[in-house]
């Protein structure tokens, strides 16, 4: 009986041990869980951050392609107005080729010519 006694009181011990490792390791765990969460909302502000930098950015790229546009229209506009390319086609050392209507073969020509 004293044997059984000592086994119990033994496996007690272990159970006890067993239970004190395993809220050890539950406490880390949830520590772990609070760091990641933490971090995870930090990420997720530096995500939000970057999309509103890149919405900026993509507008202000839209913006200045626009003005390019305009501006392209509006030399092209002020090229055929001068009669710049009548005059052109009497020049010898004009290639012809380059007159189509692109957009930046005429302003290369239009401002190599101005």
């Amino acid at each position: 009986m004293e044997s059984q006694l000592e086994d119990e009181e033994s496996a007690r011990q272990k159970l006890m041990l067993d239970k004190k490792n395993l809220e050890n390791k539950l406490k880390e765990l949830q520590e772990r869980f609070a760091l990641m969460q933490d971090a995870n909302e930090r990420l997720q502000l530096e995500k939000k951050s970057v999309d509103n930098k890149l919405v900026q950015l993509s507008d202000l790229l839209q913006e200045g392609e626009d003005k390019a546009k305009q501006g392209m229209k509006y030399r092209q506009k002020v090229f055929l107005q001068n009669g710049l390319f009548r005059k052109l086609k009497y020049c010898k050392n004009v290639n012809l080729k380059f007159l189509k209507f692109r957009n930046s073969s005429l302003v290369i020509l239009n401002s190599f010519i101005l």
